[in-house]
């Protein structure tokens, strides 16, 4: 039951808030304006203008002809004679129109609604100058600015001492370590130094005036810098380009040149020392020779050495390797050549990396 007259109660609330919203919102902004005009004036329409208030349309225009006439600034040399003509004006403003003068009998019965919204206030204020809105809100938001920077400092200092009580009370567990550790009042004199105060100099207008300071003086300067990095990177990245198609045009043009055909390596025989005579082939590859029916053929001595020649004394020297008794005569009588010239070609390739 309680529940119910809660959920209840919450429903009446929000139908009262809702009515007095679209009260409060279906006034107009001319509406406004006579609630401005009914404030400044104080005195009933009708008793300035010197009519009843059951006048007519044609009657309240003739009382606004003949008051104009006289309250006119070009004949009236008042000092208030401008405040009076446009308080005329606007009292006929309101007059003429139908539905404003039952909205104007509804405040000489009812009164000036009591709601006061951001809106009707700034309407109070509204003829302020420009200056004079900037200096205020300048003065406003400096004093929330300068609140929120203190309260910001006071959050980041309880923190702080938070984390330094709990890291004393660890660290600070017998009587020898509180007496030759850090006190907390050091500790936090010490937090007090490294964090900074809010300052008035970091107020909005304080802010504003190095900006504008920093916008004569330094940002020039600094447009040209800015300027200038932009153009020498563009320069270092055309120079990067242009150096990669030159590489680009370059292997291409490599890529479409004839192939020159490989040259053959050839060895020259060396010549054989002074006084060095030539081993005469072993009897016993002659008798092999003979008996395989393979008709021999004449050694070559001093003939140049062809790839041939070369890959079939590598075959060779790898299927007669070293140890086995006749290894040079077996080879040298394969390639009809003599056994120095043989063993002096085979260190030279070996030299050569081809063994």
């Amino acid at each position: 039951m309680q529940r119910k007259m809660s959920q209840l109660g919450t429903l009446l609330s929000l139908l009262v808030l809702v009515n007095v919203i679209g009260y409060v919102w279906s006034w107009e902004n001319s509406e406004y304006e006579m609630f401005d005009l009914v404030e400044e004036i104080g005195q009933n329409f009708y008793e300035v203008l010197g009519i009843p208030q059951e006048a007519s349309s044609k009657e309240i225009k003739q009382a606004y002809r003949r008051l104009s006439v006289k309250l006119h600034p070009d004949k009236n040399k008042e000092e208030d004679a401008e405040l009076k003509f446009r308080q005329l004006v606007g009292i006929y403003e309101v007059l003429k129109d139908n539905e404003m003068r039952e909205a104007y009998h509804t405040v000489l019965r009812d009164g000036l609604p009591n709601w006061r919204q951001p809106i009707y206030y700034y309407r109070r204020y509204r003829k302020l100058a420009l200056w004079q809105v900037v200096i205020i809100v300048l003065l406003i938001f400096s004093v929330g600015q300068y609140l929120a920077e203190w309260a910001s400092y006071w959050e980041k200092r309880i923190s702080i001492k938070e984390r330094v009580e709990a890291e004393l009370r660890r660290t600070q567990r017998t009587r020898k370590a509180q007496k030759d550790g850090m006190t907390q009042d050091e500790a936090m004199a010490k937090v007090d130094k490294m964090l900074a105060r809010p300052s008035l100099w970091n107020l909005a207008p304080f802010q504003i005036c190095r900006f504008c300071k920093y916008m004569v003086i330094q940002f020039p300067f600094d447009v040209i810098q800015l300027v200038r990095q932009y153009r020498e990177t563009k320069a270092a990245e055309k120079a990067e380009l242009l150096k990669a198609f030159e590489e680009a045009e370059q292997e291409r043009l490599q890529a479409e040149e004839p192939k020159k055909p490989r040259k053959r390596k050839t060895f020259a025989v060396p010549e054989k020392p002074e006084g060095e005579v030539e081993s005469p082939q072993p009897s016993w590859v002659a008798e092999q020779v003979e008996s395989s029916g393979i008709p021999t053929k004449p050694i070559v001595s001093g003939g140049l050495w062809t790839d041939d020649d070369i890959n079939e004394l590598v075959k060779l020297c790898s299927k007669f390797p070293g140890g086995i008794p006749g290894r040079w005569e077996n080879i040298a009588s394969f390639l009809n050549r003599p056994v120095p010239e043989v063993t002096l070609m085979a260190k030279t390739v070996k030299i050569l990396n081809y063994l």
